[in-house]
């Protein structure tokens, strides 16, 4: 469970902008809520903060992000917070320039790792799309991310496929596939709907 939260995670930062909020089921199950809020500040840095609130077979568990990225969609800080009933979890991954710093006590025991940066692009395009970027239908972005669950470097990519009907609605979205999910936007990057499914848990977040 804690993995598919910190996937979705991922996905809800990639596309949201302003404040707003988003009812959240699993396997068409009503779980609970997420209120997500950005900004883009005088240096053109994106930074967003997702608050997720869930009771998943009697046990709450919330989930508090804060993700800063630059104007390209490369991240500069991310943090989090997550509380499984007496269990939390807090990480923050900072992006420095020559490597990643992995801050993460769980449960009382700290660590503290650094983790050089391997080949390849660190900005994704997409968290920008719609927000301060339109981008041609078609247009891909692939990037390398740090998975926290496997503790490695994992290649993502994420495409703009145009606008359609957003499922269960009757209204028009921009559609973005990305690795791990579907997302449904309108004009200005706010979210619609996501989807992610993961180890046959399928979550879905949609607008209120």
């Amino acid at each position: 469970m804690k993995a598919v939260l910190a996937s979705l995670a991922v996905l809800v930062a990639a596309a949201s902008q302003a404040q707003m909020k988003m009812s959240l089921s699993v396997n068409g199950e009503p779980l609970g809520t997420a209120t997500i809020s950005q900004k883009v500040d005088q240096a053109g840095h994106l930074k967003q903060t997702i608050h997720m609130s869930i009771d998943f077979h009697g046990i709450t568990s919330t989930v508090d992000t804060s993700i800063e990225t630059d104007r390209t969609g490369r991240p500069i800080l991310e943090k989090s917070t997550e509380s499984h009933g007496s269990d939390v979890t807090t990480t923050a991954l900072n992006y420095l320039a020559d490597s990643l710093e992995v801050s993460r006590n769980e449960s009382g025991k700290p660590e503290v790792l650094t983790i050089d940066y391997p080949k390849g692009n660190l900005a994704d395009a997409s968290a920008v799309w719609f927000v301060t970027i339109t981008p041609n239908v078609n247009a891909t972005t692939t990037y390398v991310h740090y998975d926290l669950p496997s503790k490695s470097w994992q290649t993502k990519s994420a495409t703009y496929v145009g606008d359609e009907t957003v499922p269960e609605t009757q209204r028009k979205g921009h559609h973005i596939h990305h690795d791990d999910g579907e997302l449904w936007v309108d004009d200005k990057g706010l979210p619609i709907r996501i989807e992610l499914t993961q180890a046959g848990v399928k979550m879905v977040l949609r607008r209120l």
